[in-house]
């Protein structure tokens, strides 16, 4: 009995270990074209930065190990950097005209048992979509996403207490159906999908903000763009 209560006692010891935030850097440059204004070549250059941060996060590579799909790491890593990184701090940044070169570095805090379980839990839904084929930056005909962040809710979902913004920008001129969440529950079957409503593209480059409403904590999500 009592080897048991020194069990209990060491475990719940370590819980809040396990739990505790841990901070994680990442940095990225990105060389924007002729065609892209440096606004949005700022917001590739965060999200590369977010990307860079998870992927060198040893609890992530840990949890990836197994996974050979490199589109699907790239699935991933959109998700979590849209929803996981907390108290995100921008701490470098750099722009260079001439090279048309702009550059982000980044400092945030992750929960590893919340990275840990998010990405096992994503895993699975994609092994039950194997006919799928992951896409890393989700992106349509007309629209491919640059970033996804918190922020306030609008539009459609403008009564929901937490949601995603997701900036898009347009390859094309028409009406593009923006972002889409899936929710999945714990067994990795799809429960719902939400979108915001339609946009107009009224000519490429354009730059469109969508809402989403940030999912609840028990279910796993899945965002992407339908054509």
């Amino acid at each position: 009995m009592r080897r048991t209560l020194v069990l209990i006692g060491a475990l719940a010891a370590l819980l809040p270990v396990l739990a505790r935030a841990e901070p994680i850097p990442g940095r990225a440059c990105y060389h924007y074209s002729d065609n892209e204004s440096i606004i949005v070549a700022r917001d590739i250059a965060l999200s590369l930065a977010k990307r860079n941060a998870l992927e060198s996060y040893i609890v992530f590579v840990q949890s990836t190990g197994a996974v050979e799909n490199f589109a699907l790491k790239n699935d991933l890593i959109t998700s979590l950097a849209g929803g996981f990184l907390h108290d995100l701090q921008v701490t470098e940044e750099s722009e260079d005209p001439a090279k048309r070169e702009v550059c982000r570095a980044i400092r945030a805090n992750v929960e590893p048992l919340e990275i840990k379980q998010q990405t096992i839990a994503q895993i699975n839904i994609f092994k039950r979509e194997r006919d799928k084929k992951p896409t890393g930056l989700p992106e349509s005909n007309l629209l491919r996403m640059v970033k996804l962040e918190e922020g306030d809710c609008e539009g459609k979902f403008r009564e929901s207490s937490k949601c995603f913004v997701a900036t898009t920008v347009c390859k094309g001129e028409g009406i593009a159906k923006g972002p889409r969440i899936t929710l999945y529950d714990k067994d990795g079957v799809p429960d719902s999908t939400r979108e915001d409503s339609p946009k107009n593209c009224s000519s490429s480059g354009n730059v469109l903000k969508f809402h989403l409403p940030r999912p609840p904590a028990a279910f796993t999500f899945r965002i992407d763009i339908p054509s």
